[in-house]
């Protein structure tokens, strides 16, 4: 079994250019969310949608802290 990688190691991974997005969030502890929301949206797992998740996410947690 691979060893897990911290957060912080998967960002110098995807920073390096060692792994796309869509591994980086299928690592990062997102994974069963981020395949949930694939299912819902009927999308296929890639780098493009694997941004498009970080980014409603994101959109997302800035709505929280404006509540």
């Amino acid at each position: 079994m691979a060893k897990e990688l911290s957060y912080d190691e998967l960002v110098q991974l995807r920073q390096s250019g060692e792994i796309g997005w869509n591994e980086f969030v299928l690592r990062s502890g997102d994974g069963d969310e981020y395949e949930a929301w694939l299912d819902e949206n009927r999308l296929a797992a890639s780098d493009d949608n694997a941004r498009l998740f970080l980014e409603e996410r994101e959109s997302e947690m800035k709505n929280l802290e404006t509540v």
